[in-house]
């Protein structure tokens, strides 16, 4: 069977995308190749079932214009590639956690209305068709966004814009007049939900509680669709950066792992019980080579003990910009990534970054920051790898009790290939620990010496942070 590599690309693109798998800090697979082969890669979890992948799929490429595969290739394709099918996504996205309930609750009222205001069981099998089918359109909003559309949920710059502020809006040379019927099908079927209640019979306690959990569906299922949206902007500047590296550039993204558990390998439910994690910091580094290739490497901090704070996180970036420094003497300029937890998106990590980066005779071309619960993925794949390596350590009769332990059980066998890890303590030096800046956390992507509320603005606060070093 012939096929064509262009379709196979353009298939693979999109069941790899972030609205069809999401990263798991945790697990791993095994592929077979043809040559025998055996490659351990970092598991992933799709967020749908293959005949819908295919079904949705099949969708945009009618939309767009491109001929797909025959659908009977595209779903052995989907065999043979691995990934995780689950049917419960909450341990991984609270937005999407909450959007999903929603939908559950938002049937449960259908099926109320149908038995204590006396719809009938038709009415709430069409309705409950009705959600599912408007839940199954939720992970592949992004297939239709993009930064320029004629349907306001579509157009990244219309959606995003803020406007009761000038300096978060962006005008568009062009109407927004087109509607989606797959977006509107959701506030179709609740509208309907809403003026059947009215028009019941219902006691007005149970019109009340039921019109209360409607708004608070509607709400957390716009939620989960505004943060599919603003992930998938952030997403954007991402590839953009990937696209510009070269041998004298990097990507760094930062994440704290999720404690590590300490763990002995025979241990009694008395030991075992009221443990303390080990924390851990993993940098990813992003760089492409000489031979147009990425490559990575990933840089593993271990503590003891310690605060989750700015302090730690520009200690951690003065050490991985220094390690880098002396792997990689051409490297002139870094860009920064990661989430919006408060030690990475607050004032003095933004303005202090900049003077750390200087000081390793490096220029911090930008920071970007991923919606919350997205963004993080290099940082989730290797923590999923280096885990796998410490089960193997710990399965082998060790014990793994303290942050040296846990660093010995990386770098035994050899190691983890790309990841020197160390054990780190807190720094000791006196450093400003707040430095005021109104409006911080509502600004998501930084161009040293541009900042997309004023341009004077981080130069304001680079001046201001000679006093921290």
């Amino acid at each position: 069977m012939y096929v064509s590599p262009k379709q196979l690309d353009h298939f693979l693109d999109f069941i790899t995308s972030a609205h069809i798998v999401q990263d798991l800090p945790f697990g791993e697979k095994t592929l077979k190749l043809s040559t025998k082969e055996e490659i351990a890669v970092p598991n992933v979890i799709r967020t749908l079932i293959p005949e819908r992948i295919v079904q949705q799929y099949n969708a945009f490429c009618c939309e767009s214009g491109f001929v797909p595969m025959a659908r009977s290739t595209l779903i052995a394709i989907l065999n043979v590639c691995s990934a995780s099918t689950r049917n419960s996504l909450q341990e991984l996205d609270y937005f999407t956690a909450q959007g999903a309930k929603a939908f559950e609750d938002l049937e449960g009222v259908v099926e109320k209305i149908g038995e204590k205001c006396g719809k009938g069981s038709l009415w709430v099998k069409e309705k409950k068709e009705q959600l599912k089918s408007a839940k199954s359109n939720q992970p592949v909003f992004l297939v239709h966004a993009s930064m320029r559309s004629s349907v306001p949920d579509h157009c990244r710059a219309y959606a995003l814009s803020d406007p009761g502020d000038q300096d978060y809006l962006l005008e568009c040379d062009h109407d927004h007049e087109d509607r989606c019927d797959r977006c509107s099908q959701l506030a179709s079927v609740v509208a309907e939900i809403k003026e059947t209640l009215e028009a019941s019979n219902c006691s007005n306690d149970t019109k009340d509680e039921l019109k209360f959990v409607i708004v608070q569906c509607k709400q957390n299922i716009n939620a989960w669709k505004s943060h599919l949206l603003r992930s998938g902007n952030q997403d954007e500047c991402r590839l953009d950066i990937l696209k510009q590296l070269d041998e004298t550039s990097v990507l760094i993204v930062l994440d704290w792992a999720m404690k590590y558990l300490p763990r002995k390998f025979r241990e009694s439910q008395t030991d075992w019980f009221a443990e303390r994690g080990i924390t851990w910091h993993i940098a990813v580094a992003l760089r492409r080579g000489t031979d147009s290739q990425m490559e990575m490497m990933t840089f593993v901090h271990i503590f003891d003990n310690c605060n989750q704070d700015s302090r730690i996180v520009l200690a951690i970036l003065n050490d991985v910009f220094h390690r880098l420094k002396g792997v990689m003497p051409q490297l002139q300029s870094v860009y920064l990534r990661q989430d919006n937890a408060g030690c990475y998106h607050c004032s003095l990590s933004i303005v202090t970054a900049r003077q750390v980066a200087e000081v390793n005779g490096l220029r911090l071309a930008r920071m970007d920051f991923s919606d919350a619960q997205g963004g993080k993925g290099p940082c989730d794949r290797k923590a999923a790898t280096i885990k796998s390596h410490i089960a193997v350590y710990l399965n082998s009769g060790h014990d793994i009790k303290t942050a040296s332990l846990m660093l010995e059980s990386i770098s035994s066998f050899d190691g983890v290939a790309g990841v020197p890890a160390m054990i780190c303590s807190p720094p000791t030096s006196l450093l400003r620990t707040s430095i005021k800046w109104e409006g911080v956390s509502f600004i998501s992507n930084i161009q040293h010496d541009k900042v997309f509320k004023s341009m004077e603005s981080l130069q304001d606060w680079s001046r201001k942070a000679c006093a921290v070093q």
